[in-house]
């Protein structure tokens, strides 16, 4: 999916990187990563002096379990029940993302549900060009 926005798609790149990178160095860990959603207000604290301040109205937390399946090795006997999904069977390895592929849909969905019923706390759009609300992307540590 991609917004057509390039400063957007290199923030979100940037964010799956660093993701990406935590991932290798704590592997078999659960993650978490938080969308924050929030509003820019002009606070003036005094006379010269303004600060922007961001009222946050909305957090999505996402908890991942990355399983990190270990190379075979020569040594195992053939009853292993660890399989590398990309090391098995062509037939194996599409079932196997398949199903990934289906739990993802599963869970889309029910985040779509559940914003679609719970909107009354959303802001009205000030920006019709970009994006239509200022957001960060925050992975745990």
């Amino acid at each position: 999916m991609q917004c057509n926005d390039v400063v957007i798609e290199r923030k979100i790149d940037e964010k799956i990187t660093q993701f990406i990178d935590k991932v290798k160095k704590h592997p078999n860990q659960k993650h978490q990563i938080c969308v924050s959603f929030y509003e820019s207000k002009n606070k003036q604290t005094s006379w010269f002096t303004k600060k922007v301040e961001h009222r946050y109205w909305e957090h999505w937390y996402v908890n991942l379990n990355v399983a990190h399946h270990p190379k075979p090795d020569s040594g195992k006997s053939r009853d292993s029940k660890v399989v590398n999904p990309e090391e098995s069977a062509p037939d194996e390895r599409e079932a196997w993302h398949s199903g990934l592929e289906l739990s993802l849909r599963e869970v889309l969905f029910q985040i779509i549900n559940f914003v679609k019923e719970k909107k009354d706390h959303i802001p009205l759009i000030e920006n019709l060009e970009g994006a239509s609300f200022p957001f960060e992307i925050t992975i745990s540590r």
